[in-house]
């Protein structure tokens, strides 16, 4: 079922997926490539929150109301791949199969965890400490 409302893009390297203040109703599931999240701050400096690899899930994942977002998604390797759903045909499905959805709120919290790890890493420790997390998450 999740194949039939989805839609599978493929994107080039610096291909915008979604800009800010774009209102797109569509939840996201990265299947390859690498996709950054980010906005422009006033002085318009770009400002990167997050870098996506192949499993993680983006988009409007909060359902509800539409959000004028400030934020936006840029593949940054070729031959990125991932499908997109319809929020509203997602809900529906979500639904109809409990257990989809819990799937789903699990995979949506693991990585927010994994973000506030990061963060925290970021504001609590020195550079040296920082640099050698790194390292040890990316081996």
């Amino acid at each position: 079922e999740l194949d039939w409302i989805s839609c599978m893009v493929q994107c080039k390297k610096h291909d915008f997926v979604y800009l800010p203040e774009e209102s797109s109703r569509k939840v996201y599931y990265l299947k390859q490539g690498l996709v950054k999240l980010g906005y422009y701050n006033e002085s318009g400096d770009e400002i990167i929150l997050d870098i996506l690899k192949p499993g993680d899930v983006f988009g409007e994942i909060g359902f509800g109301k539409p959000i004028n977002s400030q934020e936006f998604a840029q593949s940054i390797t070729n031959d990125t791949k991932m499908c997109n759903f319809n929020i509203l045909e997602l809900e529906r499905l979500f639904d109809r199969k409990p257990q989809l959805a819990l799937r789903f709120t699990k995979k949506v919290g693991n990585q927010h965890l994994s973000l506030s790890r990061r963060l925290s890493k970021i504001i609590y420790k020195d550079s040296r400490s920082r640099l050698i997390d790194f390292f040890k998450d990316w081996i």
